[in-house]
């Protein structure tokens, strides 16, 4: 093999196989690192909500409320967990008060570099995409903006929650249940990603397990708002919570075409959450449950009883943006939450395009149990696919398969 030769094969490998992804990882990493710090000096910072944080920061350390829903700033009342609020009181002290911006935006530049860390080590614990594509987590204006431009708390709930999809991949189920009820501590629209969580804890941990989890979840809730639930809890669950907020118009980026009278309806607002509703149900029905030829209420029940070892592509598609502006979310930031996930959500969509492929390895798996159908399939990085053969493919699936098959299984397959 000649010397070019090997360079192609070795750029081959690099870009297109999952050797390159360590290398590829700390490349991402290393070019927004100094990226972010160019972006802070010669991009101007925009005051939205930071000094309204900090007055309701001020308002709290000073003890001048009792109530959460008398907490305000310049741009209205607190309509954040506690968690938020303990956070940016925290924020208050180490900035002077909110007056040293440079700091923060170093802290916020710090927080988003954490964040890119564990997406990264998210794809590199998955596979699901080749090398090639990571460094696009890199380009996102958006993403900048809201961490270091604008200091929204979005970023800080979304690194929370990543720590939480990172401890499912490990099955860390406890570690992850925590994060993810921090997360939502520091933001409602967190919650949008429960249904999946549901749908994962039921489906790895068993039915006793799950609810164990949620009481968890829940318990953190409680401790986190104790001082404000002692005081008055239906004021700051009517606040830190508030599911009747209205979206104002001027926000919205999705739904912009539509008139702004039929936008504000509540008409409008009850069919896109009967949208979201629906689409929820449509995944939980025919994507995330595992089916091989039998009802959904006996794959229902059979999950119920038994853990199994599903991936965890269902939490990339459970979060409804499109459908829930109108009702809390605020858009102009709201796909923080999926640009990470889009090269995952395009290589889901991949896979379902390639049925040959299923039916080759459903009809090996008769005898395996219900929920082990498709689960490895959706394991398999989809470049893998471009670099084997058809033959070779199909073996490396049902060789992943070893952990749910006995070896009389795959005699009998």
């Amino acid at each position: 093999m000649s010397s070019s030769d090997k360079i192609k094969a070795w750029l081959r490998d690099i870009l297109f196989t999952s050797k390159g992804l360590p290398l590829a990882c700390a490349g991402v990493l290393a070019l927004d690192a100094v990226l972010t710090p160019l972006i802070i000096r010669y991009v101007p910072y925009t005051e939205i909500d930071w000094r309204a944080y900090m007055q309701q920061a001020k308002m709290f350390k000073e003890g001048s409320v009792t109530q959460y829903d008398q907490i305000q700033g310049d741009t209205g009342p607190l309509v954040y967990p506690a968690l938020h609020l303990y956070i940016y009181t925290a924020l208050y002290h180490l900035t002077n008060a909110g007056a040293d911006i440079e700091y923060a935006q170093a802290i916020f530049a710090g927080i988003y570099l954490l964040t890119l860390a564990v997406v990264l080590a998210i794809y590199s614990k998955t596979q699901a995409v080749p090398p090639y594509v990571l460094p696009l987590l890199a380009l996102s204006k958006r993403l900048h903006s809201i961490y270091v431009l604008r200091l929204f708390n979005d970023g800080i709930a979304m690194c929370i929650l990543y720590v939480s999809l990172l401890g499912l991949l490990y099955r860390r189920h406890l570690l992850s249940a925590v994060a993810f009820s921090l997360a939502v501590g520091v933001k409602m629209n967190v919650l949008l990603f429960l249904p999946a969580y549901v749908v994962v804890y039921l489906l790895q941990c068993g039915l006793f397990e799950s609810v164990k989890l949620g009481i968890n979840m829940a318990t953190i809730q409680v401790l986190l708002a104790r001082p404000f639930i002692r005081t008055d809890g239906r004021a700051y669950l009517s606040r830190a919570f508030n599911l009747s907020r209205q979206f104002l118009y001027k926000w919205t980026v999705n739904w912009r075409f539509v008139r702004e009278d039929l936008f504000l309806s509540k008409e409008f607002s009850i069919a896109l959450l009967v949208l979201h509703i629906f689409l929820l149900a449509s995944f939980a029905w025919f994507k995330w449950l595992p089916r091989n030829g039998v009802s959904s209420l006996d794959v229902v029940r059979h999950t119920l009883k038994h853990p199994s070892r599903r991936p965890l592509s269902q939490l990339l598609s459970a979060k409804g943006g499109d459908c829930t502006d109108c009702f809390h979310l605020q858009p102009h930031r709201h796909c923080l939450c999926k640009v990470a996930a889009l090269p995952i959500l395009f290589v889901v969509c991949i896979s379902n395009s390639i049925p040959s492929i299923h039916v080759a390895f459903s009809s090996t798996c008769q005898n395996c149990l219900v929920h082990r159908c498709r689960v490895c399939m959706e394991c398999v990085p989809i470049y893998e696919s471009q670099q084997r053969s058809f033959a070779h493919f199909k073996r490396a699936l049902i060789g992943r398969t070893s952990y749910g098959m006995s070896a009389h299984d795959n005699s009998n397959s």
